[in-house]
């Protein structure tokens, strides 16, 4: 009963030329498993 019922693997991006805003997340959520994620874009 402990699937995995998102996963994310090697998450990157960027904003214009070099500039990493997020670089190499990875997430695995499990069933029963609570996850707050927030990205927010300024």
């Amino acid at each position: 009963m402990n699937n995995t019922i998102v996963k994310v693997q090697n998450l990157s991006h960027r904003y214009g030329g070099n500039q990493w805003a997020i670089n190499d997340i990875s997430i695995e959520v499990k069933e029963r498993g609570i996850l707050g994620l927030s990205l927010i874009h300024i």
